[in-house]
């Protein structure tokens, strides 16, 4: 009984050494058929094109406190000062207004 016990345990240890050593991140295969594909299609593009980022990066202005004035900002803001320049009565404080 020991005898087996100490077989099954050992043979458990070869056995995950074996499975560890032989896995696809330990040795991954260089010269599979997609791996050649992927490499000659980065190999075609063309080297020493920029193209300009227009997510609203940093570098276009967004997240900096920089704003692009568009059409949408112009109007709301000239609806905002029109609100603002209607005569109106400030809340007192205090109870509710009789």
């Amino acid at each position: 009984m020991k005898n087996t016990l100490v077989f099954v345990a050992a043979s458990l240890l070869l056995s995950g050494a074996y499975a560890q050593s032989q896995s696809q991140e330990a040795a991954p295969p260089f010269d599979s058929r997609p791996q050649l594909v992927a490499e000659s299609l980065k190999n075609v593009r063309p080297r020493g094109v920029v193209v300009q980022i227009t997510d609203g990066s940093t570098a276009e202005g967004s997240g900096s406190g920089l704003m692009k004035v568009d059409k949408a900002a112009l109007a709301g803001q000239h609806f905002a000062d029109a609100r603002e320049a209607r005569p109106h009565q400030l809340p007192m404080q205090g109870g509710t207004p009789i």
